[in-house]
């Protein structure tokens, strides 16, 4: 019972990391809200060519972290037990979790240049991003095979 102990642990941990991370959207949105008013949508129409380059590089901070993220985890899926591997997909997770992050301080980055708020987009893609990876026993399981 007790081997199976820091296992459980490292998925707590990681969960930990994956709310506090979340509720930071919350945190950009109330902050952009307070500096800026009323949350407004990213009208694609409207955009001129340097935002749309923005929103671009944005993304690909979200996709980087996917990406990123399998590309971190083949070595470790080689490894011998899996609670060494458990161990070892930390830091390809932590790595996923700070490119969302990254995307979503591009999007206040982006408002704070705008003087508008326009974080509900941004902060919509984000949570999307960080429901789509929460981690779980089951979850991590299947990523390591």
């Amino acid at each position: 019972m007790e081997a199976n102990k820091p296992v459980r642990l490292s998925v707590y941990i990681l969960k930990i990391i994956w709310t506090a991370l979340l509720l930071s959207q919350i945190v950009y949105l109330i902050l952009a809200f307070l500096l800026y008013g009323e949350p407004l949508f990213i009208v694609p129409e409207e955009l001129n060519s340097f935002s749309k380059a923005f929103l671009i590089l944005s993304l690909s901070f979200i996709v980087m972290g996917f990406i990123l993220f399998n590309l971190l985890l083949k070595p470790v899926k080689k490894s011998v037990s899996y609670k060494d591997a458990k161990q070892k997909y930390f830091i390809p997770f932590v790595v996923r979790l700070a490119l969302i992050e990254a995307f979503s301080l591009l999007g206040f980055a982006y408002s704070s240049m705008l003087k508008q708020n326009l974080m509900m987009s941004f902060t919509f893609v984000a949570i999307l991003s960080f429901l789509f990876c929460f981690p779980t026993e089951s979850k991590i399981k299947k990523e390591m095979r």
